[in-house]
């Protein structure tokens, strides 16, 4: 009797390669409305528990009808966090937590709201 061993590589859950980018400590957005200083705990930012304090730089507020929007995607996987972020703000600072499902490489994108208009921020990097 004859076998076949087929020998396929298991790469669905492995995380993609480190390409060396870490997480940015501050971001402008696109059309230049707002910019972000970013606080991360722990930093650089590692799989499990994870803090981001957003502070608003300059002059620039987000007035009452203020709102910050936090996403966090894997785009090589093609899959976002298991839960979305728990915001809170005081003082003029937001934070936001989740916890990193699998390290590898991640998108952010801070979509801010306020009397200026809406405008978005995003980076790259690498969760170890």
């Amino acid at each position: 009797m004859r076998s076949l061993l087929l020998l396929l590589p298991i790469t669905a859950c492995q995380p993609p390669g480190d390409t060396g980018v870490t997480a940015p400590s501050a971001l402008q957005t696109e059309a230049g409305l707002y910019t972000a200083s970013l606080d991360w705990q722990p930093d650089p930012p590692a799989q499990g528990e994870q803090l981001l304090r957003v502070t608003l730089d300059g002059a620039e507020v987000l007035g009452e009808s203020a709102h910050l929007g936090v996403e966090l995607w894997m785009p090589e996987h093609d899959h976002g966090l298991t839960d979305p972020p728990q915001l809170s703000t005081a003082d003029g600072v937001t934070a936001a937590t989740w916890i990193w499902s699998m390290p590898g490489t991640w998108e952010l994108t801070l979509t801010f709201t306020g009397d200026a208009g809406e405008d978005t921020a995003a980076a790259t990097f690498d969760v170890e």
